[in-house]
């Protein structure tokens, strides 16, 4: 017999290898989009392809396949905190002591378990996998736990695999089940990865500083980001050919922010964690139930823990992943349905401008400086220097607005007067590098002062804020202010000279000695939007050219990156509600120049502001106890809400979202533009329902959601910024729901809190005919108060009610008129608008009412004019 050679020996063991191979049993899932291929080798059972099902034996659709299981195990129970000291980029140590809000809670933002270094890591491949009736079910059993999985294809969204799992303790001791590792990505092919509420970005950043603090970045470790500020369950990470792989939690299995009856929250007790890695490092969306820190994770012996994923992959962009989880599984469109109003919007606004203007429950003070009189209302929240007499205006743009569409001759004669001194002693007057710029937030009526929030600088975008938006929309009202348009212009050249070579801004200037401060932060806000203002105020095109520079400078830099910086000094700038300001402003840029890049970038600032909004727990009918009152579960609900600041150290962490939705006008401009319902439904998501939050003597609703209807506390001058938003709610709401055809141009953006914009200056129009918007809500009587009335008046003597049903049943009900302050004792004819065939049509009047007819979500004009 012939022996074999080695070359030839070599070539049939290699062939046996492959047939060997081939024998492997190879088992396979599918639902109606994916394909999950799994074979069996000698350390278990590996995923060893995804593929969309149109492609079968194709590449794998995303990364890696991988099917590695994971839990963690501690003996004892891991620590929370740690003393682990971190340096800045710029040297210093973060947070530093004099900022006290942060100061220990850097010490749980660097514990073991939110590095994820607590504990033991138990990582295998399945030993066993058991065919079932359209699932696959996998076990191992090691010396701890044994861990058991069934895979099944969703029966609801094809893209959906659902997983449920279960651990059974053979050890007793603290333990946390991980979602599978479907597959890992190289993170050369990391096209977005995202973690809501936490972090998002295109990259990876080595700076835990900047990617843990202020989410600019994925850190490049394996974090876990915990539930009370994870906006919707779920991580995500998405490649270069824009495919996403999401792994989601199934409802009910997050912390509830109040789970019991009584007067504490359980808004802090954690039960859920996510990442954007697995623990070993690897690109790879992965969820942990429970945290290893929960009181759930502590086990006897045959004690269980149960879990249920839901993993998700997507053709489509991180984007439309986030949206299914947020419509899809957390039902923020249907949900919906279950919110009712106790008091309408427009007739909060009613009541809250009556407390804004009482002197006493809005705590208005009036002061003399330099000479010149001028007024404000206290503050008594934290200020620096501060001896309980820091004062100061919020919303400027409202104030001016509402004496507009009211006529409120209380606000127009009295107020008004000394807000706008305040403004004008407000910016410096003296020649030198801060001539134009505002002189501080709050003036300390003591020691005659201006100071900001926190620390001794001056930021250039609080020029923006306090001199260019302030006073850009005092001007729009007064345009023939002349001492006030010679500030503003100081103010916009200070800005412009202030402007670095690139286009951007410093964080801020030492008052001292006139050099940058918080060198470690970059000015990824709004800065730019200033010279916006300069532009339509003062019409010189040099403004307009800094500002697209500026904006440029940020689509690059900040939009791009998914990296932003906030404006609260006293949390150190962490990432805010400014973010939405900078997507506002885009939108207003892109409105002047037409250039489709800021539609863009608007667009994409809107998306990712999305992860700053709750979208869970689920809302339900369920009973509530709340501090002694019987609430629904759904008027309790942290979903529909966004938060002042989120991540590990925003307020967010303790005390939960803020009532102040001032992003809703502007995710409805975004509907409008986009074509997208999505943010619409968001925006009624934050408006609707929040009664409970709404304090019964005043209509001001509290800031943070732990203080439910205590009101304004310390912050009276919240009424001003909530009356604000609630104004561009509604008056947007008009517009979107005509699709354009009741339209009002809208001034500049708030200072600070967010997006929101005034109407009033101009005449607008309603289906084609000129009118300037008014308030008069008391004209009308109806008892639903899911309607909502905004009014105008027509340039001929006519008048307009715009009715709005924010509830998504439709309603027929009798409407009275009360149209005596217009058209006095004469006879009136009321006409509906017909937008179908464009035209009004006359209606039954009987005793100064007409009947109303109007679908869920819907809107109806109602004409009156003398006969």
């Amino acid at each position: 017999m012939q022996k074999l050679t080695s070359g030839k020996y070599f070539i049939l063991v290699i062939l046996i290898f492959f047939f060997i191979s081939s024998c492997k049993e190879k088992n396979q899932l599918e639902s109606a989009l994916v394909v999950l291929d799994w074979d069996q080798q000698n350390d278990g059972w590996h995923l060893s392809n995804i593929a969309w099902k149109d492609t079968p034996g194709q590449a794998s659709a995303f990364g890696s396949s991988s099917g590695k299981y994971t839990f963690l195990y501690a003996k004892e129970k891991p620590k929370t905190v740690s003393d682990t000291i971190m340096y800045d980029n710029a040297g210093k140590q973060f947070p530093g002591e004099e900022f006290t809000y942060l100061f220990n809670k850097w010490k749980s933002v660097v514990s073991p378990v939110a590095m994820n270094t607590a504990g033991e890591e138990v990582s295998f491949y399945p030993e066993t996998m058991e065919k079932k009736e359209g699932s696959l079910v996998f076990s191992k059993e090691t010396d701890l736990a044994k861990v058991e999985a069934e895979w099944k294809p969703a029966t609801d969204f094809p893209e959906d695999i659902l997983i449920n799992m279960k651990l059974t303790a053979k050890q007793a001791g603290w333990f946390s089940l991980a979602s599978p590792t479907i597959a890992t990505l190289p993170t050369s092919e990391l096209e977005w990865g995202i973690v809501p509420g936490y972090y998002q970005g295109n990259s990876l950043n080595p700076d835990l500083i900047l990617s843990l603090g202020y989410a600019q970045g994925l850190p490049e470790i394996p974090y876990i980001c915990q539930d009370k500020t994870i906006t919707t369950p779920s991580a995500f990470i998405t490649n270069k050919q824009k495919s996403t792989l999401s792994v989601i939690l199934e409802p009910g299995q997050s912390r509830h922010p109040w789970a019991k009856d009584g007067d504490e929250s359980t808004h802090n007790n954690n039960r859920t964690g996510f990442s954007h890695m697995n623990r070993s490092g690897e690109l790879s969306p992965t969820a942990y139930v429970p945290l290893l820190s929960s009181s759930e994770a502590e086990l006897k012996i045959g004690d269980e823990i149960t879990a249920q994923f839901r993993i998700s992959l997507s053709q489509k962009g991180w984007f439309e992943a986030l949206k299914h989880a947020m419509d899809d599984i957390y039902q923020t469109k249907d949900k919906l349905a279950i919110k009712k109003n106790t008091q309408s919007l427009s007739r909060r606004v009613e009541r809250m401008l009556d407390f804004s203007l009482d002197d006493k429950t809005s705590m208005w003070q009036e002061d003399v400086f330099q000479g010149v009189k001028l007024g404000a209302q206290s503050y008594l929240g934290t200020v620096i220097g501060a001896d309980k007499d820091a004062i100061k205006n919020s919303d400027i743009g409202a104030m001016w607005m509402m004496a507009e569409l009211t006529g409120n001759e209380e606000l127009k004669e009295k107020r008004l007067p000394l807000v706008r001194n305040f403004k004008m002693m407000q910016q410096e007057p003296n020649k030198g590098f801060f001539y134009g710029a505002a002189r501080g937030q709050y003036y300390l009526m003591k020691s005659d002062r201006w100071v900001e929030e926190w620390g001794s600088h001056i930021e250039p975008t609080g020029l923006m804020y306090y001199t260019l938006c302030d006073l850009g929309n005092i001007l729009l009202f007064e345009t023939e202010d002349k001492e006030l348009k010679g500030m503003f212009r100081a103010g916009a050249d200070r800005l412009l000279e202030w402007q670095q070579p690139e286009g951007n801004w410093v964080a801020g200037y030492d008052h001292k000695t006139d050099k940058p401060v918080f060198n470690d932060l970059s000015d990824v806000r709004p800065t730019f939007y200033g010279l916006i203002a300069a532009y339509r105020i003062l019409g010189d095109e040099k403004y307009l050219s800094a500002a697209q520079k500026g904006a440029d400078w940020i689509l690059e830099n900040a939009v791009e990156k998914g990296h932003f910086l906030g404006v609260c000094g006293d949390v150190r700038f962490v990432n805010d509600f400014a973010t939405a300001q900078i997507g506002q402003g885009l939108l207003d840029l892109w409105e002047i120049t037409g250039d489709e890049k800021y539609l863009d970038g608007a667009v994409k600032t809107a998306e990712m502001y999305t992860t700053s909004i709750y979208a869970h727990p689920v809302p339900t009918e369920k009973d509530r106890l709340v501090k002694g009152r019987e609430l629904k579960d759904w008027q309790v609900t942290q979903a529909g809400l966004n938060f002042e600041h989120g991540g590990t150290i925003g307020s967010a962490t303790g005390a939960g979202p803020i009532l102040l939705a001032s992003h809703a006008g502007y995710f409805l401009r975004i509907a409008q533009i986009t074509k997208d319902p999505f943010f619409a439904n968001v925006a009624r998501a934050a408006a609707w329902g929040r009664d409970a939050f709404v304090n019964s003597e005043t209509s001001v609703a509290s800031y943070y959601w732990k203080s439910f209807n205590n009101g304004s506390g310390r912050f009276p001058h919240h009424a001003w910024w909530q009356i604000g938003w609630l104004m561009d709610y509604l008056v947007t709401e008009a517009e979107y729901r005509s699709n354009g055809a009741i339209t009002f141009p809208s001034g500049f953006m708030t200072a600070k809190v967010g997006p929101h914009q005034p109407f009033g200056f101009e005449e607008g129009s309603i289906y084609g005919e000129p009118v300037s918007l008014s308030f008069h809500p008391e004209m009308v009587g109806i008892k639903n108060p899911s309607v909502d009335v905004l009014t105008a008046k027509g340039t001929d003597n006519s008048f307009y009610f715009i009715f709005l049903q924010d509830a998504t049943e439709a309603l027929n009900e009798s409407v009275e008129l009360k149209m005596e302050s217009i058209f006095g004792d004469q006879a009136f004819k009321a006409e509906w608008y017909n937008p179908a065939q464009k035209v009004y049509e006359a209606t039954n009047l009987e005793n100064n009412s007409v009947t109303l007819e109007i679908d869920g979500i819907g809107l109806k004009v109602l004409r009156c004019k003398l006969e």
